[in-house]
């Protein structure tokens, strides 16, 4: 493993530098092509889906895979309450047994036992944590990370100044020594869990955290930021201090550069455009954002595809393992239906029917 296991406090650097970046640089948005999606009553005799969709309904973990001629389900846990947190690979889906109080900008979280539930099969791991507390930021997450397919990353404390990496499958806990500071007020770890961004209440900048040093990021920008599967860079949208000035999603480097400017919101005040429900497909070939429409960013071709759908609320997405396929969940009031767009034809097919959320989706074969 990359990461480092110690007995020993939770260590920030402190060496910082400042990016050179100019917001006001001549990079241009891409340009949009509006692609209106094609849904299909019926589903076509090209049509196939890989793997399994993994949605939740009833305290249920339920699957839904493709056996050649109909979509099939199959319940793979029950009892399972609340939203969990699915591993980089799908297979585990994590959940916190406790409970939790809001105090201003924060929720008290106690925290009595984690369980990691397997999405392949009736497998439950299960790991006491002394009825601790730690600290959630409200509206960003649980301060709990998975640092790759078997380990967590969380914190024990109230102030979370002592960190521990967890393997849930042996009970093993460690201390952790971090070259990241994930206490901040918005914390972002990286999917190497080599780097972390973080950023501090009331100030809306982004510092770069890793072993090599700190990089302070000199544009205002929203408390959202997403990073993508290469760890190399992350989007996210700016927060002009001129609140008639439109948002922008940009992609930042390492450096703290701004190597790509890929759109421009057209509402307004600007803090409504976040990344908060942008995901990228697993290949980091595609972005798809929500800005009153439904985008897709091509990082390929450079420009942004506008599917002509507007999201509801409770809205949710995913992209299939092999990038070339998104499941769609509610496209319009009162849809409980998951339906599947394909990249290559563009054409949307409704495939589940009376899901309540849509958790992620789960190649056949994982490695472990």
């Amino acid at each position: 493993m990359k990461y480092i296991l110690t007995t020993v406090s939770l260590v920030v650097l402190t060496c910082i530098s400042v990016s050179q970046s100019d917001p006001e640089s001549d990079l241009k948005p891409w340009p949009i092509t509006e692609r209106c999606l094609l849904l299909e009553t019926e589903l076509s005799s090209d049509f196939a889906f890989e793997g399994t969709l993994l949605t939740r309904n009833r305290k249920r973990l339920i699957g839904y895979a493709y056996d050649g001629e109909q979509v099939r389900s199959s319940v793979i846990q029950s009892g399972l309450s609340g939203s969990g947190r699915l591993s980089p690979n799908s297979m585990w889906y994590l959940f916190f047994v406790g409970k939790s109080w809001e105090e201003g900008l924060v929720s008290m979280v106690v925290t009595r036992e984690i369980r990691v539930y397997s999405t392949m099969d009736n497998e439950v791991y299960s790991i006491p944590w002394d009825d601790t507390y730690s600290i959630m930021r409200r509206r960003y997450g649980h301060r709990l990370y998975w640092i790759d397919n078997s380990h967590l990353l969380y914190s024990k404390t109230i102030n979370g100044e002592t960190w521990f990496i967890i393997d849930p499958f042996s009970g093993d806990v460690q201390q952790a020594l971090l070259h990241y500071n994930p206490t901040a007020f918005a914390f972002e770890l990286s999917p190497d869990a080599q780097k972390g961004l973080s950023a501090h209440w009331p100030d809306p900048f982004w510092t770069i955290e890793s072993a090599t040093g700190n990089v302070q990021v000199p544009i205002r920008l929203q408390y959202q930021v997403l990073w993508h599967p290469s760890s190399e860079y992350f989007v996210t949208t700016t927060w002009p201090e001129n609140p008639t000035e439109p948002g922008r999603l940009l992609i930042i480097d390492l450096h703290g550069d701004v190597v790509h400017y890929l759109y421009q919101s057209t509402r307004l005040p600007s803090t409504v455009f976040t990344v908060a429900n942008a995901i990228w497909s697993d290949d980091g070939r595609y972005l798809t954002f929500v800005d009153q429409h439904l985008y897709i960013a091509d990082m390929e071709t450079q420009q942004v595809f506008d599917t002509c759908i507007t999201p509801i609320s409770n809205f949710s997405y995913a992209w299939s393992p092999d990038s070339t396929q998104i499941a769609l969940f509610r496209m319009a009031e009162g849809d409980t239906a998951v339906h599947i767009l394909d990249m290559k034809t563009y054409r949307v097919y409704r495939v589940v029917d009376n899901v309540v959320s849509l958790i992620g989706w789960r190649a056949n074969e994982v490695e472990h």
